[in-house]
């Protein structure tokens, strides 16, 4: 009878702890836009900046929820409350209070191969180059200029596209960021319809463009401490270096 009695005892103690971490659990809405990989990857949900997070919260008493949206709906969601914190946010996009440390870099460049060099983005006007979308949102005025003054200058939203144009030699230049890049660099290797052109190509890239910073943006000063702290003990402790290798890349550390 005594042990029937400490069974139930333990059952009902395990059930408080169980319904207790339910009630305690706050939910953490992350507004996530377009699909970039390897950032971002809308299959699972995975890529780099959903596994930085979901990891820097393991274990604490925040949920992770992702929820998709446009780009400018995510910033409108955000500012309005509805969204607890957003990624992919540079400086002068949000409230600087509500910045989190820098992420990680993105750091666009010219990619082009073998005899083709680039010094200058004067040497872009007389090639065949693809951009990402809104590349001349991004890249400057003489960048803008560049691509206005080039009739062989198209952007796409595909940059895996950009990559295996580059190899069979539709295009001359591609400009995207350098993660992305060795990202379906690594994936193009493995297409059989290229196998000829990695064997003669011989990969430049310039460096044209500053690096950008990238943030994390949280309502809840007491989130935005929490992954902080976290961050800085993943970069230390190897966790953050790992992850970007699990897309065979190699992070720029802030």
């Amino acid at each position: 009878m005594r042990n029937k009695v400490q069974l139930i005892t333990h059952v009902l103690l395990l059930l408080s702890l169980l319904m207790s971490t339910e009630l305690y659990a706050k939910q953490l809405r992350v507004g996530v836009s377009f699909s970039m990989p390897p950032y971002i990857i809308d299959q699972g949900p995975r890529g780099i900046e959903l596994d930085l997070i979901r990891s820097a919260f393991a274990g604490t008493t925040y949920e992770i929820v992702f929820e998709y949206l446009p780009v400018a709906r995510t910033f409108r969601q955000f500012e309005s409350g509805k969204l607890d914190a957003i990624i992919n946010v540079t400086p002068g996009m949000v409230d600087p209070a509500l910045l989190s440390a820098p992420v990680l870099i993105f750091h666009n460049r010219v990619f082009t191969l073998n005899d083709t060099h680039i010094n200058t983005l004067d040497d872009l006007l007389p090639l065949r180059v693809v951009a990402f979308q809104r590349a001349t949102d991004f890249l400057g005025g003489e960048f803008a200029a560049m691509a206005n003054n080039n009739p062989r200058y198209t952007e796409t939203a595909k940059q895996q596209a950009q990559v295996s144009l580059l190899l069979v030699g539709r295009v001359d230049a591609i400009v995207l960021d350098e993660l992305i890049f060795q990202y379906f660099w690594a994936q193009a290797q493995n297409d059989v319809r290229l196998k000829e052109a990695f064997r003669t190509a011989k990969i430049r890239q310039a460096d044209l463009f500053p690096p950008t910073y990238c943030h994390f943006a949280f309502h809840s000063a007491d989130a935005r401490t929490l992954f902080d702290r976290q961050l800085e003990a993943m970069r230390k402790d190897g966790r953050y270096q790992q992850i970007f290798a699990a897309y065979g890349v190699t992070p720029r550390d802030p």
